[in-house]
C-alpha cells in the first residue's frame, strides 16, 4: 500500500483498490494510519538515504511546484546516479536555504542543476556543474523569436551556440582519454568564439550573460569526469508530478507531503537498483540492516517492479 502511495495514488483510490482487489473495506482514516506506520517503518532508510548523497560523488538537484492544503510549496529532489540513491524533499522554500539544508559543508558531492539562482550563494563555495541542456534549450527557443535567417548575426549565434551545447553534452559522455581532452578543447574553444562576439537581440544578450556569468560553473564536468546535464532529476520530478500532482493537486497537510515525499526516497531508489518496493519493506519488518539501501547491497536481477 505505501508502494501505490509513493507512485501518486491518493488515499480514496487506495481505498477503492484494498476493497476491489483484496476484499479489504477499510476507512480514509484507516489508510492514513496505515501510510503514517508505512512512514515511521522507513524513517531509517531515509536518513541512511540522506547521509549516503551527502558523502556521494555528485548529486543531480531540481525542484518543482507542490500545492499543500492549496499553498504553493515545492517538491525538490536529490539524485545520486552513482550510488544509486533518491531523496525527495517538499518545503515551504524554492530558493537555496532547502538545498543547503541538505547538502551541508563544503564542496561535498558536485552539485549538477539548472540555471536557477537559488545555486548561486554556492558560487565559489561548492563544486557546481549548470545543465547543458538548458543551454541548449535556451538557445533553440530564442531563435524562434526570430523568422528568418536574415536577421543574422543573432540568429547564426544562437545556432552556434546550440549546436555547441550539443557538442558539450556529447563530449561529456566519452571515456577519459585523449580523444576525450581533444574534443573538451575544441569544444571550448568554440565557446570561447562565441562569447567574445558582441550581439545585439534580447535572447542572444540574456543567453551570452549567462553564460559569462557561470563561467567553470559550466566546465565542472571536464575536472570532474561526471555528468553535464540534470536529466536525472527533471526525470524523477516528473513521474511525481504526472502520478500524483494532477491527479490530487498535491497534498492536504504538510505532514502528508512529507510523509509522500519520504516513501518516494525509497520507492526511486528501490527502482534504481531493480528491487521491488515490497523487499524493502520486508527486511526492515524483519529488523535487517538497511541494504539494499543506502549501500550497494546485493542487488536482485532486472525484472518487473512490484509496488
Amino acid at each position: 500500500m505505501a508502494g501505490w502511495h509513493a507512485v501518486g495514488l491518493t488515499h480514496s483510490r487506495i481505498q477503492m483498490l484494498l476493497e476491489s482487489d483484496h476484499g479489504q473495506k477499510v476507512s480514509l482514516g484507516e489508510v492514513d494510519k496505515m501510510l503514517a506506520r508505512a512512514g515511521k517503518l522507513f524513517a531509517p532508510a531515509v536518513e541512511a538515504i540522506t547521509a549516503a548523497i551527502r558523502e556521494g560523488r555528485e548529486v543531480v538537484v531540481d525542484n518543482t511546484g507542490w500545492r499543500v492544503d492549496g499553498v504553493n510549496h515545492f517538491l525538490w529532489d536529490f539524485i545520486a546516479p552513482e550510488i544509486k540513491a533518491a531523496l525527495f524533499v517538499v518545503d515551504r522554500s524554492g530558493g537555496h536555504q532547502v538545498p543547503v539544508r541538505v547538502l551541508p559543508g563544503n564542496p561535498g558531492p558536485t552539485v549538477v542543476c539548472d540555471g536557477g539562482k537559488c545555486f548561486n550563494p554556492w558560487k565559489g563555495k561548492k563544486q557546481i556543474q549548470r545543465d547543458g541542456v538548458h543551454i541548449r534549450r535556451h538557445a533553440k527557443e530564442g531563435r524562434l523569436g526570430y523568422e528568418t535567417i536574415s536577421d543574422a548575426p543573432d540568429w547564426r549565434w544562437l545556432k552556434s551556440v546550440k549546436s555547441a551545447a550539443e557538442a558539450v553534452l556529447k563530449t561529456a559522455k566519452l571515456p577519459r582519454g585523449k580523444e576525450r581532452d581533444r574534443k573538451v578543447a575544441e569544444v571550448r574553444r568554440r565557446v570561447d568564439r562565441r562569447l567574445a562576439r558582441e550581439v545585439d537581440g534580447e535572447p542572444a544578450r540574456k543567453l551570452r550573460k549567462y553564460l559569462v556569468d557561470r563561467g567553470e560553473e559550466l566546465w565542472t564536468w571536464v575536472e570532474t569526469g561526471g555528468l553535464a546535464q540534470s536529466h536525472a532529476a527533471e526525470q524523477g520530478l516528473r513521474f511525481h508530478i504526472a502520478g500524483k500532482r494532477k491527479v490530487s493537486g498535491g497534498s492536504r497537510a504538510l505532514v502528508g507531503a512529507v510523509r509522500t515525499a519520504a516513501l518516494a526516497s525509497i520507492h526511486a531508489a528501490a527502482r534504481m537498483r531493480a528491487i521491488p518496493f515490497a523487499e524493502v519493506g520486508h527486511r526492515r519488518l524483519r529488523e535487517e540492516a538497511d541494504p539494499p539501501l543506502p549501500g550497494a547491497g546485493p542487488q536482485s536481477p532486472p525484472g518487473p517492479l512490484t509496488s
